[in-house]
C-alpha cells in the first residue's frame, strides 16, 4: 500500500496535453521542422532489432537494445483499441543534487516547452489537423523522470514517437518557466490551506531524512527560485541516458517494436541500461518530535501522526503484506478522536515499504481534524494496536480487507496503465512485478496471525517519530 495524509499530493502536479480528437482543424501558418516531421515517421532508423526475451508476466516480451534502452510490450484485450505508454527516463530526484532536486517539481511543465524543432502549440495544431489523439504526461519521480500516455491503438505510432522526443529533447522555454511560475503563485497556497499536504510534506522531507529527493511537494523557496538555467542542468544531468517503456494494449507488437526502435534510442551510442539508486532512510536515533506550521490562518484544523521504521522487518513479503492488512484494519478502527466526541477526524495509514536493496520502509497512522488539538496520538494508537493484537474476534475484519485487496488487485490486473507502470519499473526493480502479482497471504488463518504478529512487533518497538501540523497562532 502506498499512501499519504493526502493521496492526492502528487495530482497537484499532474500537466500534461490531453488528447483532443474532436478539436477543429488548425489553419495553416504552422511550419514544422525536419526534424519534427522526421521524428513523426519521415525517414527510419539503421538500429538492430532488439534482443528478445520474456518475462514472467504473462503474455510480455522485453526488448533489449544496444544503447541500453530496454522495452516491454504486454498484448491484452482489456480494452479495445486503446494502448497504454509508460516511459522511465534517468534517476529523478534521487540522481540530482539537493538543490536541484527540490526544483524538480517544475519538469512537470516541460511538455508545455515542446521541442527544439516545434513548440507545444505546433505540436497541438498538428495533432488537431492530423486528426491524431495522444496524452503528453511527465512526472517527476523518486527513482525516474516517468512520461506516459494513453492512444488509440492506430495513434499509438504517434504516441510513442512524441513521448520519445519530449524525453530526449525537451525544450526548456520561457513558455515552461511562465506556466512554473503561474503555477507555483498558488501551489504554496494550495499546500498550506491544507493540513494533509503540510503533514504529507514533512514526512517525506524531514521524517525520512530524505528532504527534497523524497518529497512531491516543494516548499516555499524552492517555488520561487525556479529559473531557466536550473531546468536546464536537470534536464541536461537528470533527463538522459536510456530508455526503459513499457507498452500495454491492444497492439501490433511487430509494429510497436519498430516505432520505439526508429524513434526512441539513442544514436550511435553503447551503454549499460538505467540503474535505479536504493532509497536510504536516515531515521533519527529515538523517538523524534516534528512540528509543522500551517501558516494560511484559515480555521482550527490540524494533524497528527506517529511513525515506526519497518526498514528491516518490511524487507520479508510475508512481513510487508502483513503490515499493509494491520495498516487497513487500523484504519478502520481509528475513525474518531477520543477527545474530541462529534470532530470530523480522518485517518489514514501508511505501510510503505522500499525494496529488497533498499534500507527504507516506515509505518505510520495520521489523524486529520478540523477540531484542533486532537488527543495524544500515541496513547490512542499503542490502545488500538493492543486491542487488535489480542482480539479473539479478528477473522471478521481481515476477511473484509482480503475482500478489498482482491477486488483491486483484479481491477489492477485488467488495467492496460497499471500493467504498463509496473512493467516499465520491473526494468530495474524485478519485485514490483511480484508485488503486483502476489498481494496476500495464502489463506485466512496465516492473514489473521501475521496481522496479529505485526500489531505486538509495532508495540514492541520504539516510535521514531512524533508528527503534527498546527495552524497558526
Amino acid at each position: 500500500m502506498r499512501t499519504t495524509l493526502c493521496a492526492g499530493a502528487a495530482a497537484l502536479l499532474a500537466v500534461s496535453i490531453p488528447a483532443r480528437a474532436d478539436a477543429p482543424p488548425a489553419s495553416g501558418g504552422y511550419r514544422l521542422d525536419a526534424g519534427f516531421l522526421q521524428l513523426m515517421g519521415e525517414g527510419s532508423s539503421g538500429a538492430p532489432a532488439g534482443v528478445t526475451h520474456d518475462l514472467t508476466a504473462p503474455g510480455a516480451t522485453e526488448f533489449d537494445y544496444a544503447d541500453g534502452s530496454r522495452l516491454v510490450i504486454k498484448t491484452t484485450e482489456y480494452s479495445r483499441g486503446s494502448v497504454s505508454v509508460v516511459g522511465l527516463i534517468g534517476n529523478g530526484r534521487l540522481g540530482l543534487s539537493k538543490s536541484l532536486a527540490g526544483l524538480s517539481w517544475a519538469t512537470a511543465f516541460l511538455p508545455l516547452g515542446g521541442t527544439p524543432w516545434a513548440s507545444y502549440e505546433q505540436i497541438e495544431h498538428w495533432l488537431n489537423a492530423s486528426g491524431h489523439a495522444v496524452q503528453l504526461n511527465f512526472v517527476p519521480k523518486t527513482r525516474a523522470f516517468q512520461f506516459d500516455g494513453t492512444s488509440s491503438t492506430s495513434d499509438l505510432g504517434y504516441q510513442i514517437a512524441l513521448l520519445c522526443g519530449l524525453a530526449r529533447h525537451p525544450a526548456v522555454s520561457d513558455v515552461v518557466l511562465r506556466k512554473a511560475a503561474e503555477f507555483g503563485s498558488t501551489l504554496n497556497a494550495q499546500i498550506n490551506s491544507n493540513p494533509g499536504l503540510v503533514f504529507s510534506r514533512g514526512v517525506q522531507r524531514a521524517v525520512t531524512g530524505l528532504g527534497a529527493r523524497y518529497s512531491e511537494l516543494p516548499v516555499k523557496d524552492e517555488i520561487d527560485v525556479v529559473r531557466v538555467d536550473a531546468l536546464e542542468r536537470i534536464v541536461k544531468t537528470g533527463v538522459a541516458g536510456p530508455i526503459d517503456m513499457a507498452v500495454v494494449g491492444d497492439l501490433d507488437v511487430a509494429a510497436a517494436e519498430a516505432v520505439f526502435r526508429g524513434r526512441c534510442l539513442q544514436s550511435g551510442v553503447v551503454g549499460p541500461p538505467r540503474v535505479s539508486l536504493p532509497l536510504h532512510a536516515s531515521f533519527a536515533r529515538g523517538k523524534h518530535a516534528w512540528s509543522f506550521v500551517r501558516v494560511d490562518n484559515k480555521g482550527p484544523a490540524g494533524a497528527k501522526g506517529i511513525f515506526w521504521s519497518t526498514a528491516v522487518y518490511g524487507r520479508s513479503d510475508r512481513h510487508r503484506i502483513a503490515l499493509d492488512l494491520l495498516a487497513e484494519v487500523l484504519k478502520v478502527r481509528v475513525s474518531v478522536d477520543r477527545s474530541k466526541p462529534g470532530a470530523r477526524v480522518v485517518p489514514v495509514v501508511s505501510a510503505l515499504q522500499g525494496y529488497p536493496r533498499d534500507s527504507f520502509g516506515y509505518f505510520g497512522l495520521g489523524l486529520e481534524s478540523d477540531a484542533f488539538p486532537l488527543g495524544g496520538i500515541e496513547p490512542l494508537v499503542r490502545h488500538e494496536l493492543d486491542r487488535l493484537a489480542h482480539d479473539p474476534h479478528l477473522d471478521g475484519e481481515v476477511k473484509a480487507v482480503l475482500d478489498a485487496r482482491a477486488a483491486s488487485m483484479h481491477a489492477a490486473m485488467v488495467s492496460n496503465s497499471k500493467w504498463a507502470e509496473t512493467l516499465a519499473e520491473s526494468l530495474t526493480e524485478p519485485a514490483a512485478l511480484d508485488r503486483l502479482l502476489v498481494s496476500s497471504p495464502p489463506d485466512m488463518r496465516t492473514a489473521v496471525e501475521d496481522t496479529r504478529n505485526a500489531a505486538l512487533w509495532l508495540l514492541q518497538e520504539n516510535v521514531i517519530a512524533l508528527v503534527e501540523v498546527n495552524p497558526r497562532a
